[in-house]
């Protein structure tokens, strides 16, 4: 057992940790996977003789071949290879490969490259990281549609039937391969087994789509191994020549995506149709001003105090709303201010009537009345001379939106399931929590345990807490218990060295209850090896804390925000001015001697109430369950400053916001200060003064360095 300082006060604390949404028992070999993987004995065939009989992996009816296996191939078809184990980058060497032909564009996400003369061909691979079922060791497999398509444009013909790939050389005539189609734009295969199809376009951007076709088939093959190689150790490199033995290219468990990471980490993100016919917003993003704003209401501005207001978020069409145009320094005026808005379902009227004014200097403020007629995600700008507004994004009729959900890929979430032949190790217990302290893989921790007794009805979930050499280095996960007691899952550490790994039940619970110490009754070492994540990559680890993986509940809202916004940004504003208009603020926990209570997003979604630190925690885990990097930003804020006071420690100023990476850079919003709220703390408005990097926020907010993308709040 080992005493933990906590690194949180109530009053102004932040808590993150993470999640699983499968148990797992106690015994290694009954641990199933997520994912439907299956293994199968495959033939690699060359002019009627066999080459190697590697083993396969079945993902998705999508057939993944060791790179080992691919890479012997090449030799044997007297192409030099060579695996880049750090880049993730496999080229091949062709003298007759034209120097100038186009790059693929096949329909995967993911990380893994394929380069012929150091020219990318086949970009964000997906591939799988498996343990090969001969050898034991984890190697990487990709799928075999690239490569034979890659062998094509080679001019060497090759054929899959499910179970033995068949390469012919140095003959004209060859039966047609069961992958056909074109590797660029919209491609249809066929095979003689089932097909798979992988689409990926941008959050509804209108960016075509592309379809590849991989095959699988029942048929037997010999199972008589053969080698092919040894083991290539972590961040090595490859390189077969034309004749010889293949190396094995081996990856462990943990290995990172390379930096510059897509702009929707590893997500295919389905198109569907928008029921507003909006068109992109992306030029309204970057034409907008810092300092020229819109606000939107649901509520007519000269009604009185005592009418009821509503939550923004329950926007329908053919619903009024109003909108502000204004400046802080200036006077915006109706008869100069021009409305635009990136749908022809909309109408907006300006009040020509009315004078309005506001903000901290009483300027002049624009009225005007928008009106939507269909369900939709909506981007409005405001105009006045050659100066545009901060874009508003006003989504109508939330519930009768069309989408089509997915899945962030485990690799990028930082929880995979078990693998079912772990080494066997000796169970222990602390009588309410029976473990197995496994060694760790690369990067990644394998956690297992089964809750009994009394508490087996109790417990829902246990956290996983992770610490490393420093007091910064700190993250948890939180697993979820199945109906047997059993949790277990391999979690990703941040930090490398000698970690510790606790374990807790009701974790939130008792950080409500002890804000100095407290215990830790299960703590044991491991030794992590591997890479860092990177900054983006650990952006999008769910906690305890924003729970989005344990969550269906409100990461199907976020599916369905992002795929009907016609940009990131435009989804990245939707999301964070959901939050905004959905939660109201508790305004008990600003009592003084007021207990502040850790909470998870998901109840803060269930009870539609929280302060800054939910409201931040929900945005970043909604953003986060689309692959969408979001960091949790602790700071203080004060609407009175008129330049950030980064020396502030005045506890009523605490406050907490998130910064988004928008594919290129990282920008604030502050789901908080983005809601017009009335008394009773409810958002019955959104403003657009404080999404993205403002004037206004960066006058308002002052984050602390070592508040950023932890994992609690250390003030």
């Amino acid at each position: 057992m080992k005493q933990m300082t906590s690194k949180m006060r109530k009053s102004i604390g932040l808590l993150c940790a993470t999640a699983l949404t499968l148990g797992a028992t106690l015994a290694p070999a009954e641990m199933a996977s997520a994912a439907t993987v299956s293994a199968k004995q495959s033939e690699i065939v060359i002019n009627g003789s066999v080459l190697s009989r590697p083993s396969a992996f079945i993902v998705h009816n999508t057939t993944y071949m060791p790179l080992t296996a691919v890479m012997q191939l090449m030799a044997k078809l007297q192409l030099h290879n060579h695996w880049n184990g750090v880049s993730r980058v496999w080229d091949v060497t062709d003298p007759q490969y034209p120097a100038n032909t186009s790059t693929l564009r096949l329909p995967t996400v993911g990380h893994l490259t394929i380069t012929v003369n150091h020219n990318p061909v086949v970009d964000n691979v997906i591939r799988l990281v498996r343990k090969d079922p001969r050898t034991g060791q984890f190697t990487t497999y990709v799928p075999i549609y690239y490569v034979m398509q890659l062998l094509k444009r080679l001019s060497i013909q090759n054929q899959w039937n499910g179970a033995a790939w068949t390469v012919q050389v140095g003959s004209t005539t060859t039966t047609a391969s069961t992958d056909t189609g074109s590797v660029v734009g919209t491609t249809t295969g066929t095979s003689s087994a089932s097909t798979s199809s992988q689409t990926s376009s941008s959050g509804g951007n209108g960016a075509s789509s592309s379809s590849g076709t991989s095959s699988q088939g029942s048929g037997t093959s010999a199972t008589t191994p053969v080698t092919t190689g040894t083991a290539v150790s972590v961040g090595a490199t490859a390189t077969v020549q034309g004749s010889g033995s293949a190396s094995a290219a081996v990856l462990p468990i943990g290995t990172l995506p390379p930096s510059g990471l897509p702009t929707l980490e590893g997500q295919a993100v389905p198109t569907v149709t928008l029921q507003n016919q909006a068109t992109s917003d992306a030029v309204y993003w970057q034409r907008a001003s810092e300092a020229f704003f819109i606000s939107a209401q649901d509520t007519s501005p000269t009604a009185s105090a005592s009418t009821q207001n509503t939550r923004f978020v329950t926007a329908k069409p053919g619903q009024m709303l109003y909108l502000f145009a204004y400046d802080n320094s200036h006077n915006i005026t109706p008869s100069q201010t021009i409305w635009h808005v990136n749908s022809p379902d909309a109408l907006i009227t300006t009040d020509t009537v009315d004078e309005w004014s506001g903000g901290p200097n009483n300027k002049q403020q624009t009225l005007a009345y928008f009106t939507p007629t269909k369900p939709g995600i909506y981007t409005i700008q405001a105009q006045t001379g050659d100066l545009y507004s901060v874009p508003i994004v006003i989504t109508v009729g939330l519930s009768s939106l069309q989408s089509q959900p997915f899945s962030l890929p485990t690799q990028y979430t930082g929880i995979m399931p078990l693998p079912t032949d772990l080494s066997s190790v000796a169970a222990q217990s602390d009588g309410a929590v029976t473990y197995l302290p496994y060694s760790a893989q690369g990067d990644w921790i394998p956690v297992a345990g089964t809750v009994s007794g009394s508490f087996a009805n109790k417990v829902k979930a246990v956290t996983v807490v992770l610490n490393g050499a420093t007091p910064a280095q700190e993250w948890d996960y939180r697993l979820p218990v199945d109906s047997s007691g059993h949790f277990g899952a391999l979690v990703e550490s941040p930090f490398t060295g000698n970690v510790s790994v606790s374990l807790m039940k009701n974790y939130l619970t008792l950080m409500t209850q002890s804000s100095t110490n407290f215990s830790y009754p299960i703590d044991y070492q491991v030794t992590v090896s591997g890479q860092t994540p990177s900054a983006q990559l650990q952006a999008l680890l769910p906690s305890s804390a924003m729970d989005y993986n344990m969550s269906p509940q409100f990461t199907t809202v976020a599916d369905t925000l992002l795929e009907n916004s016609t940009s990131l940004e435009g989804a990245i504003a939707a999301i964070n001015n959901y939050v905004a208009g959905d939660i109201s603020y508790n305004n008990a926990e600003l009592a003084p001697n007021a207990q502040y209570i850790f909470t998870d997003a998901l109840t803060t979604w269930n009870e539609q109430l929280g302060v800054c630190e939910n409201m931040a925690q929900l945005g970043a885990a909604l953003l986060r369950s689309v692959g969408i990097p979001t960091q949790t930003v602790g700071g203080y804020a004060n609407s009175a400053w008129t330049k950030p006071d980064f020396k502030d420690t005045n506890a009523n100023d605490a406050h907490e916001w998130l910064n988004v990476w928008n594919g290129t850079k990282w920008q604030p919003f502050d789901p908080t200060w983005t809601a017009i709220e009335d008394a009773s703390g409810l958002g019955y408005g959104i403003t657009s003064e404080f999404s993205t990097d403002t004037t206004s926020l960066a006058a308002t907010h002052a984050q602390v360095a070592d508040q950023i993308a932890t994992s609690m709040s250390k003030r």
